[in-house]
C-alpha cells in the first residue's frame, strides 16, 4: 500500500519556506529570490515615476486638443455651424464631425503621452547616468543599502 503524503499550500502573504526549509518573508520591499536563490535582477525597463506620468497626461490632454482643433478649425471642419447644428440638428448623421475631432484628439494625446513619459524618462535615466559617473546602478545593490 502507498502511503499519502499531504501538501501544504501557503496562501497570501504568509511566509514560504525555501529550498533550506528557512523561513522567508513574501513582504513587499523585502528582497525577494529568484528560483536560483540569486536576488531577482529588476528588468532593464522599469516604469516611469509617478509623477511623471501624471504631469504628462495633465499637460497632453489640452495640447491634443489644441493639435487637433486648430487645424479642424481652419480647415473648415469644425466651424460655429456644425457645431451648432450637433445641438439642434435631427439624425445620428450631425455627430459625425464630432465624433472624429474626438477620437483624433483621444489618438494625439495618446501619442503626446507616450511622447512625453518615454522621453521624460529617458532623460532622468540619461542625468541618474550622468550623476553616477556614467555608470548603471546596481538596483539589487541600491535595495539591500536602503534595507533596514
Amino acid at each position: 500500500m502507498a502511503t499519502a503524503t499531504a501538501a501544504r499550500v501557503v496562501v497570501g502573504p504568509a511566509a514560504a519556506a525555501d529550498a533550506d526549509g528557512a523561513a522567508t518573508p513574501s513582504t513587499p520591499g523585502r528582497t525577494r529570490r529568484g528560483r536560483s536563490g540569486t536576488p531577482a535582477v529588476r528588468s532593464p525597463r522599469a516604469r516611469a515615476p509617478w509623477w511623471l506620468r501624471c504631469v504628462a497626461w495633465v499637460v497632453a490632454v489640452p495640447v491634443g486638443l489644441v493639435l487637433v482643433g486648430l487645424p479642424a478649425r481652419r480647415l473648415g471642419y469644425l466651424d460655429s455651424q456644425k457645431l451648432l447644428d450637433v445641438l439642434i440638428g435631427e439624425g445620428s448623421g450631425r455627430y459625425l464631425p464630432l465624433v472624429v475631432i474626438v477620437l483624433l484628439w483621444a489618438l494625439v494625446t495618446a501619442v503626446v503621452v507616450q511622447v512625453i513619459v518615454e522621453g521624460g524618462h529617458w532623460w532622468l535615466r540619461r542625468r541618474r547616468l550622468a550623476a553616477n559617473g556614467g555608470a548603471e546602478p546596481d538596483p539589487v545593490s541600491a535595495r539591500a543599502r536602503r534595507a533596514p
